[in-house]
């Protein structure tokens, strides 16, 4: 299964809080997948640092393993959970 986090009109701070409170959602859940809405042209700032490095090192910090999975529409991020 997967979930789906819409992060419309959040600012990066609040937008990062959100994301990991959706992957701990996913935890619970045993969910293998989460797709972060960020939207096309005005969710640049969020897919950008969703789709970063500095997101992946983040998280691995706070125990997730997760990779970026391609995603067919531009104003998502999907993310596989491999663990944690």
């Amino acid at each position: 299964m997967k979930l789906e986090c819409d992060l419309h009109g959040f600012e990066l701070s609040e937008a990062i809080i959100e994301v990991f409170h959706a992957l701990e959602e996913c935890a619970v859940n045993e969910d293998k997948f989460l797709e972060i809405v960020h939207g096309y042209s005005r969710g640049t700032v969020l897919r950008n640092y969703f789709r970063s490095k500095r997101f992946l090192h983040g998280a691995t910090r706070e125990g997730y393993k997760l990779r970026i999975v391609k995603s067919p529409n531009p104003g998502k991020t999907r993310i596989l959970i491999e663990g944690n």
